[in-house]
C-alpha cells in the first residue's frame, strides 16, 4: 500500500499538532509539507504530488483554496478542519460534504485515509481504523 501524502495548507500550531498526532501511529499517512498562500499551496499541492490537502476553518466557511484545488486536482481530498471545535468536512469535485465529528487523532486519521481514497460516509468516533 502506498502512503497517502498529506499537504498542510496555511496550517497553525494547534491544526499542525492535530495532525501530526493523528498520524504518528499510522505509518501510511505522511505530511509531505506545508504551504501558505493560495498560489504556494496550488503549487506544492503538485509538487509534493499530495492525495489530500488539509486546510483550516472557521465558522464552519471552507477557504476559497479548497475550490480551487479541486479544480486543478481533480483527483484530490480536501480535508477542512475546525480544530477548536475538533470538527472536519471532506472537500471533492463533486461537492459532497461529510461531517467528522468528535474529531479525536484516530477518527482524524481516518478522515484522511478516506479523503484520499475517495469514501463520502460520516466518520463516527466509534469507528474502528483497520
Amino acid at each position: 500500500m502506498s502512503a497517502t501524502r498529506i499537504l498542510l495548507a496555511d496550517p497553525s500550531s494547534h491544526l499542525r499538532a492535530l495532525v501530526e498526532a493523528a498520524v504518528a501511529e499510522h505509518p501510511d499517512l505522511t505530511v509531505v509539507g506545508s504551504a501558505h498562500g493560495e498560489v504556494e499551496v496550488l503549487l506544492q499541492t503538485g509538487q509534493f504530488e499530495a492525495n489530500v490537502v488539509i486546510v483550516e476553518i472557521a465558522d464552519k466557511e471552507v477557504p476559497a483554496v479548497a475550490e480551487r484545488l479541486v479544480d486543478e486536482y481533480r483527483e484530490i481530498g480536501v480535508l477542512a478542519i475546525d480544530a477548536n471545535r475538533k470538527q472536519a468536512m471532506l472537500y471533492r469535485l463533486r461537492p459532497r460534504y461529510s461531517w467528522v465529528h468528535e474529531l479525536t487523532p484516530t477518527v482524524l486519521a481516518a478522515a484522511i485515509r478516506r479523503a484520499a481514497n475517495h469514501h463520502y460516509n460520516t466518520i463516527a468516533a466509534e469507528e474502528e481504523v483497520k
